[in-house]
């Protein structure tokens, strides 16, 4: 077998690091002083910082895959249940196919996204984020750079 076991005590023991490093950058402390109560400098506390937040966005990003995969099998069952009427020419079932086929679309990104116009806590003013904007799945994010907490923008 090649490679590190993740629960070699090794692996264990950076896994705790980049957590405790992660805790302190959420009480807000600095990347110095993390580094300092972890006995490492301000520039490795900042890569256990990173690390840890690109972990946590890689499991998000795998867990909302799955998620989809899931829910287009539950699609083509619909579908595959709608085949039969389908094809006798039934407009009702034919109308529930093409709900089907919205969804998955509006699902997957398919279709040419909504006009998205963020504002303030109370709907007047523009609301202009610092951060950096990417899609995934069809709904655009945001990575900020506090934490790079990561927020979707829409519904």
């Amino acid at each position: 077998m090649s490679g590190k076991s993740k629960t070699d005590s090794r692996s264990v023991t950076a896994a705790e690091r980049r957590l405790s490093a992660l805790q302190m950058r959420k009480e807000g402390r600095t990347y110095r002083e993390i580094g300092k109560g972890l006995g490492i400098t301000g520039t490795a506390a900042y890569g256990l910082v990173r690390r840890a937040v690109d972990s946590m966005l890689k499991k998000s990003f795998e867990e909302a895959e799955m998620i989809v995969a899931l829910e287009n099998e539950r699609l083509d069952g619909y579908l595959f249940a709608l085949n039969d009427k389908i094809q006798k020419g039934s407009t009702q079932a034919i109308g529930q196919a093409l709900k089907i086929m919205e969804r998955r679309a509006r699902l997957l990104g398919l279709d040419k996204p909504s006009k998205i116009a963020p504002t303030d806590p109370e709907g007047n003013e523009p609301y202009e984020p610092n951060g950096t904007y990417f899609s995934f799945l069809g709904c655009p994010f945001i990575l900020t750079s506090s934490l790079a907490a990561c927020l979707c923008l829409m519904s």
